[in-house]
């Protein structure tokens, strides 16, 4: 999976955890505050996997001119 396909999936998960604690707020459904959780976890654990600089494995949190914070060297997000 690339980083961008990666960053895109979290993205969407995000999304959809904030959709559902707003549906868990306006109904007052435990369920989506479970589901919520769920989407959050399943995200971070992308994350954590994924979102890696593919030369020295250091976690991108953000990338800042392309590069990996760490290393300093390019990282290619296609």
């Amino acid at each position: 999976m690339t980083l961008k396909r990666a960053g895109l999936y979290i993205k969407i998960l995000c999304a959809a955890a904030f959709l559902l604690l707003l549906g868990a707020f306006f109904t007052g459904e435990l369920f989506f505050n479970g589901a919520s959780i769920t989407l959050v976890i399943i995200a971070g654990v992308l994350h954590s996997r994924y979102m890696r600089c593919p030369h020295c494995g250091g976690t991108l949190t953000r990338l800042q001119g392309g590069c990996c914070p760490h290393c300093g060297k390019t990282v290619e997000e296609d």
